[in-house]
């Protein structure tokens, strides 16, 4: 994810702005900017990192904050947009948060719950520099251009399906709530009285009053 800040209206005009020392400004965004990185990074570790995962949140989190400032500070040397800053997206959260609840799901049938976190850790670092070292190839090969030929659909279904998964996620983690479609309501912790079972927005399940 990429964070506009300042300098939008130089690049506009063509003209690259000039280097200059830090001011007042520069400092505050750069606070605003760190700020938001690591409530970003906290809160997709919690995502990723809950249920059976939930004992290794600690180690998740310490993964996003590092992996957040590496790649904020490889941005900012290496980028040609000097009005940017990278963070953490949350399209992919949302996939690495359901392999990571996949593994975890597979692992714990067949009786080796204390591989689950190692197991997990491993297949995030390794899916993450398969996803850069694949970037940086389409990027090497000028091959950006192509993405335009994708289908509409898959480029819909895949957003729609990120936004589901994150807020299904976001619902379960606070509340315990596992939301569904087709009327399967699951509910850990707690019950909401004051909602049925169905409810009427394309037949989300929500928990009903025991």
């Amino acid at each position: 994810m990429v964070w506009a800040s300042r300098g939008a209206n130089a690049v506009e005009r063509g003209l690259r702005p000039r280097v200059s020392l830090p001011t007042i400004q520069d400092v505050i965004s750069g606070l605003v900017n760190s700020v938001f990185s690591i409530a970003l990074s906290v809160s997709y570790a919690v995502l990723i990192f809950s249920g059976p995962l939930a004992g290794i949140l600690p180690v998740g989190i310490g993964y996003g904050l590092v992996a957040a400032t590496v790649t904020a500070m490889v941005f900012a040397a290496a980028s040609g947009i000097p009005f940017a800053a990278a963070g953490p997206d949350s399209r992919p959260v949302a996939v690495l948060a359901a392999l990571a609840a996949g593994v975890a799901a597979d692992l714990a049938a067949r009786g080796k719950a204390a591989a689950i976190g190692p197991t997990v850790l491993i297949g995030l670092v390794a899916g993450t520099l398969l996803t850069g070292l694949v970037l940086y190839l389409l990027g090497a090969l000028r091959a950006g251009r192509w993405m335009r030929f994708l289908p509409y659909p898959v480029m819909g279904g895949f957003l729609a399906a990120s936004g589901w998964l994150l807020m299904a996620g976001s619902v379960r983690v606070m509340t315990g709530i596992r939301l569904s479609f087709g009327g399967g309501c699951r509910a850990r912790t707690m019950h909401w009285s004051s909602l049925s079972c169905w409810s009427s927005w394309r037949g989300i399940s929500l928990p009903a009053s025991p």
